[in-house]
């Protein structure tokens, strides 16, 4: 292993990256050194992993930085856990995306907006007090303004 500039951290390359050719992102993995402090960016990332599952299904909260969140925790704990992560059938393509061209897919950032706005516009519906309505309505404002400054590539984006 090839110590970094950075203390603390250790520079690892994961055996499947090399043996199947596909950079999965692992290439430049930064473990850290302490056993302790990779425990928990473990624990984290399986934390992290586990809201982003769960707002998947419960609007208000939001999936897509707990697994930002886990894959960034994981490539400083474990590289079975990030690869595991970036090869995931569902998760994987976006947070290769992500990481290698710095965009999202314009479906994607479309179909997330109307997730929002659907899941949204039932808990308002729901909701009976009007000062919870107006927080709910606020907050998907927010959200949606959030969703479209996010950079969108097409499929072709970043291949030259």
């Amino acid at each position: 292993m090839q110590k970094l500039a950075e203390p603390g951290l250790v520079s690892q390359v994961t055996d499947t990256s090399v043996r199947s050719g596909v950079d999965h992102g692992t290439a430049d993995l930064r473990l850290h050194s302490s056993a302790a402090a990779r425990l928990l960016y473990s624990g984290a990332g399986i934390v992290a992993t586990s809201l982003g599952v769960l707002g998947v299904f419960l609007p208000l909260l939001p999936t897509t930085p707990f697994i930002l969140l886990a894959a960034f925790c994981f490539s400083r704990s474990s590289p079975k856990f990030h690869a595991a992560l970036l090869s995931n059938r569902y998760l994987g393509p976006p947070l290769l995306q992500w990481r290698q061209k710095r965009c999202i897919d314009k479906t994607m950032r479309q179909r997330a907006m109307m997730i929002t706005l659907a899941m949204f516009a039932i808990s308002i519906v729901i909701v009976g007090r009007w000062d919870l309505r107006l927080m709910l309505a606020a907050m998907c404002v927010i959200l949606i303004g959030g969703l479209r400054l996010l950079p969108t590539c097409d499929a072709g984006c970043g291949d030259s």
